[in-house]
């Protein structure tokens, strides 16, 4: 239905059924429709003035459905079939099967999935030729009048300019739920009011450039409520808030929204609200809006070496302006280039730049060396030790050594961080393989194309790629075809422009001007095959088509040799800068994310900590622990890599955030609901290695716990002793047991973050031991209970102290997470080993389980047949990361009564299975699969499925 700007729609209903041969005929109430006939309802709506928009007339529209259920509930879709335009329609459904119930709901799609509901939509795909998505229901009396109530209100935003590379828009509600899953009475329909207390929010997905200096609406639809505190963000290709665009209060004239209200915003001009500048980001990675250049005779760039800067505009060539005065379309022309011009053909990128003393390119004795922002000085030597001994720090990097291309230089290293005075730095090999690695598809997307200017009076055509991010919602493209690229285009993402080759070695012309060009990354090596990691080649056939890829060997390659244009596009340089910020990539293969009804229990595996995932079947999620220790040689191999240039690497933190934004998906949520740190260990709530970043405000290092608070906020934080203890003021047994440093970093984390955000902090509770994790968003039959702490247990009436041997393992917090008649027990690392029978207590008022998270990692006596005589799990699950676990004999305890998997199997014990993330996935009737999901790479694509299995 389009132009729905309504109050209130009046429609009569009557009620047919036909065969294929024969003519409608009308249907009494109560009389069976068998399966296979077509039913029809005749919705008649009269002309209706709009009081919001006066001119507005009512109309049925093609493509328009609403949805009706049968009396046993099965929802069918009916869709226009006659009335287009006018305000009688005729809908039909061709495989009805039943009696005709007494709720129909426009639009179809909103419809839930028993009657008496409708589902307030938490994302949207943008249509320009949507209009306003108004929310319907009606009452069905068997084929007398019935009428059509409008359940909410409508909200039209109207936005001028928005950026090109914007994705998303997302209208959020800090106080009440503006999407999700409404229930009202089927006989009489009333307007829906908005749960208050329960933040939620909307996202409507964009095409790039949408809105790109013209005005644009989008209407949401909201229940009835008090929206004073709505306000709006925008999100890029990477899904992340675009900077200025946090927290954009959307101008109402008034806060309440009531049925049949259609509310008409102010203007507002998106691009004054955006803050970023002098970037292109594009998949995480922020590159300098042009490449790099510099001039004989000097130039005035800002905080860059004398004679140094940025181009400013992305399709601009390395080497200066050209002198021809032909059209520059990709033929086979000459250039000269000015007296004042360095030669970035012969010379520039990383040759004599970033070269060994009286060398050849830099060699160092391990296979790779990654440059990105460091300079060295001369004497290097040949091993790691020498050339990490040879590293300038400080303000000597930044010496000026004069035109920093003489064969001896006095430095050498990263040329644009150099350039820069720190401020950028060259992209890693991982940064270039991101964005296309050869014929391979990553995430971003390609396109061929040329930008069109002038010199002279002639239009000149600037051949290159343009590469965009892609999001979780769409497929990556590549197209070699190449296109003209407007403005809104070059906005939209990072251009790379050809650069030409040389003519016969000579320092000042080139040829093939849009030929080819080589952009220089910062990792160089040797190995058997040449120097690798070095250069990512841009190459053009004849057509301008593209050939563009990650090269090891590339003067072997057909698209370029030595010859080509050496171009460095830098990007922005932090110290504290992640190597990669990867996203999740999801093939056919893939587990889909969570679904309303079910619960799901991950393990993600990092190999460098413990974190435990679950999401309740409400939506309520819970992170259990955050770990992220560092490199020693007890470990296994790091997932999903070990290698710093690899683009999987990334920062432990950074695996688990992906995957539980991929699996949140669902829950239209951006944030944690609860998370349980169980005890105060680094592999349980992160290390504070000083080479990870600070904060924003410096005053703690961002590991496990509050660094996944960087990436998805945690609304409630839970651990054993909660806020106002210090290091000193609980028994924290010994330093080589609790860490001080690791203990003081995590609750000034806390503490920063109740008093900047409003986080809620608590101690566990004895009291609420049923409620503390409470389902947030609906009736469910699950919870979460606390079962053990600080070495007490519950013993089915009250929580009794046992002994204790003042370790904090013991100490763990102990969980029981039960759906149904499913019930899984987290151990933390209270286990066996702890002594004083702590486990024994505590499992004994557990009693029999379906699924166990091992205690301590499966590690020695971790776990012993006492324990599994009193649990009898189905399945164990156990996160293990140590070349030593899990344990022979703890796993035979367990695999006497069902089926062991380990995130890891460092031990080589014999398991059901391992070497992977876990997810327990259950269902409302207890029934529940194990899947083992791919870690080496982002798509958590499905190895290995087990079940079903059943309850107890």
């Amino acid at each position: 239905m389009k132009k729905l700007f309504v109050p209130a729609i009046m429609a009569t209903f009557a009620l047919f059924f036909s065969s294929c041969e024969k003519g409608l005929v009308e249907v009494e109430p109560g009389i069976n429709i068998t399966k296979g006939r077509v039913v029809e309802i005749s919705a008649s709506m009269p002309e209706t003035k709009v009081s919001v928009a006066s001119n507005g007339k009512v109309t049925w529209a093609d493509g328009d459905k609403i949805a009706a259920f049968n009396t046993s509930g099965t929802k069918f879709e009916f869709e226009l079939v006659d009335g287009a335009g006018t305000s009688s329609g005729l809908f039909r459904c061709d495989s009805f099967v039943g009696d005709l119930g007494q709720t129909a709901v426009y639009p179809a799609s909103y419809a839930g999935s028993t009657p008496g509901e409708v589902e307030y939509p938490s994302v949207k795909d943008y249509d320009a030729a949507e209009q306003v998505p108004v929310v319907m229901a009606a009452h069905l009396d068997g084929g007398a009048s019935s009428s059509f109530v409008q359940l909410g209100g409508v909200i039209e935003l109207n936005m001028y300019d928005i950026p090109a590379y914007v994705r998303a828009l997302v209208v959020k509600s800090s106080s009440n739920t503006i999407s999700g899953t409404y229930t009202y009475n089927v006989s009489t329909p009333e307007p829906i009011a908005a749960r208050t207390g329960s933040p939620s929010s909307l996202e409507i997905r964009l095409p790039l450039k949408v809105g790109y200096q013209v005005n644009t609406k989008f209407y949401v639809p909201l229940p009835t409520g008090n929206f004073d505190d709505l306000i709006i963000q925008f999100l890029d290709g990477d899904e992340d808030v675009i900077e200025g665009t946090e927290s954009i209060k959307i101008p109402t004239t008034y806060g309440n929204v009531h049925a049949r209200d259609y509310i008409s915003m102010a203007q507002l001009n998106i691009r004054s609200k955006v803050t970023r500048e002098g970037y292109i980001k594009v998949e995480g990675i922020k590159w300098a809006t042009g490449n790099l250049r510099v001039y004989k005779n000097g130039t005035d760039g800002v905080g860059f070496q004398t004679g140094w800067n940025i181009w400013d505009k992305q399709w601009k060539t390395e080497y200066g302006e050209w002198k021809s005065t032909e059209a520059i379309d990709g033929t086979d022309y000459n250039y000269s280039m000015d007296s004042n011009v360095y030669d970035h053909f012969n010379w520039g990128g990383l040759s004599r730049a970033a070269r060994v003393h009286n060398a050849g390119f830099i060699q160092a004795a391990p296979d790779k060396l990654d440059i990105a922002g460091k300079i060295y000085s001369v004497d290097t030597g040949a091993t790691a030790e020498a050339w990490a001994a040879a590293e300038v720090t400080g303000d000597d990097r930044f010496v000026d050594v004069g035109t920093f291309q003489s064969t001896n230089p006095t430095i050498h290293g990263d040329l644009a961080f150099w350039a820069s005075k720190g401020q950028m730095r060259l992209p890693r090999s991982g940064e270039l393989k991101v964005l296309r690695a050869g014929n391979d598809v990553t995430n971003a997307n390609l396109q061929a194309g040329y930008y069109v200017t002038e010199r002279d009076g002639k239009a000149q055509h600037i051949y290159g790629v343009l590469i965009t991010s892609s999001t979780s919602w769409e497929t990556s493209t590549s197209n070699a075809t190449a296109i003209e690229l407007t403005d809104a285009d070059m906005e939209a993402g990072l251009f790379l422009p050809k650069a030409g080759r040389r003519v016969n070695n000579s320092a000042t012309s080139m040829k093939y001007f849009n030929g080819q060009g080589a952009y220089w990354s910062s990792t160089f090596g040797s190995n058997t095959e040449g120097f690798t990691d070095c250069v990512t080649v841009l190459g053009f056939n004849g057509s301008n088509g593209i050939v563009y890829g990650y090269t090891t060997v590339w003067n072997k390659m057909n698209i370029g040799d030595t010859q080509c244009g050496n171009l460095i596009r830098p990007v922005l340089y932090n110290p504290s800068d992640e190597v990669n910020t990867p996203k999740a990539a999801p093939t056919a293969n893939s587990l889909r994310p969570w679904r309303k009804g079910e619960m799901d229990i991950h393990l993600i595996n990092s190999a460098r900590g413990e974190c435990n995932f679950v999401i309740m079947p409400d939506g309520t999620s819970i992170i259990i622990d955050a770990g992220e220790i560092g490199e020693n040689e007890e470990l296994v191999s790091r997932k999903p890599s070990d290698d710093s240039s690899d683009p999987l690497f990334a920062r432990v933190y950074k695996v688990y955030t992906t995957y539980m934004k991929y699996f949140l998906q669902n829950t239209r949520h951006n944030y944690i609901d609860y998370a349980l740190a169980t005890h105060y260990h680094t592999d349980h709530i992160g290390a504070p290695k000083t080479n990870y970043k600070m904060s924003a405000d410096g005053s703690y290092i961002v590991s496990g716990l509050s660094a996944i608070y960087e990436d998805i906020p945690i609304k409630t934080l839970v651990d054993r002793m909660g806020p106002g203890v210090g290091f000193n003021d609980f028994a924290h047994y010994s330093e080589d047991d609790i860490h001080e440093d690791t203990y003081n970093n995590y609750i000034t984390f806390a503490q920063k973050m109740v008093a900047r955000d409003g986080m809620v902090w608590q101690a566990i509770s004895e009291a609420n031991r049923n409620s503390q994790f409470a389902p947030k968003y609906g009736t469910t039959n699950a919870s979460f209970k606390v079962i053990g702490h600080d070495y007490k247990y519950w013993n089915g009436s009250s929580f009794t102290t046992g002994s204790t041997d003042n370790r904090e393992n013991g100490s763990s917090i102990t969980m029981l997470l039960s759906y149904g008649k499913f019930n899984c027990y987290f151990g933390a690392d209270c286990g066996a080993q702890c002594g004083y029978d702590i486990m024994k207590n505590i499992c004994s008022g557990v009693g029999k389980v379906e699924v166990l998270k091992a205690p301590h990692h499966m590690a020695e006596n971790a776990f012993s047949n006492t324990q599994a005589v009193i649990l009898q799990p189905k399945v164990t699950v156990v996160s293990s990361f140590s070349v030593t676990t899990p344990n022979e004999a703890c796993v035979a305890a367990a695999d006497a009564f069902g089926d062991v998997f380990a995130t890891n199997n460092g031990a080589g014990v014999s398991l059901k299975d391992a070497g992977g993330h876990f997810c327990v996935r259950v269902q409302g009737d207890g029934t529940f699969m194990v899947y083992k999901l791919k870690d080496t790479d982002y798509s958590y694509e499905v190895l290995a499925s087990y079940g079903p299995y059943t309850c107890y």
